[in-house]
């Protein structure tokens, strides 16, 4: 939910000039978001060993899914950042803050 809150939060401060100056892709921030989006790589990969899977093929699946999601979503995000911009940023937020919330209703109910 804070993640969610936060892209939300981002969306609305600064302008356009001092949203570009700071590039996600580079520097430090590259390596925070490459070790946020490896920590659901190493639960995939305990839950995998946990089960028996095969380690080289389950790793390759892997490996080409995610190169070409990351592919597609770089793509697409360039075309609709031109088009709609800041609502589908806050769109996203709120997208994370409901999955955070039906997560958290499940883990509640049960």
């Amino acid at each position: 939910m804070l993640v969610g809150a936060n892209v939300i939060w981002h969306a609305f401060s600064g302008t356009d000039e001092t949203r570009t100056a700071l590039d996600p892709t580079s520097g430090w921030h590259l390596v925070v978001l490459s070790f946020a989006t490896s920590l659901d790589a190493l639960a995939v990969g305990l839950s995998l060993a946990m089960i028996g899977a095969p380690i080289v093929r389950s790793a390759s699946v892997v490996g080409l899914m995610a190169t070409a999601l990351t592919l597609l979503g770089m793509a697409l995000g360039r075309r609709v950042n031109v088009f709609w911009g800041r609502r589908v940023e806050v769109f996203g937020g709120i997208i994370l803050i409901a999955i955070a919330s039906k997560i958290l209703w499940d883990h509640l109910k049960a």
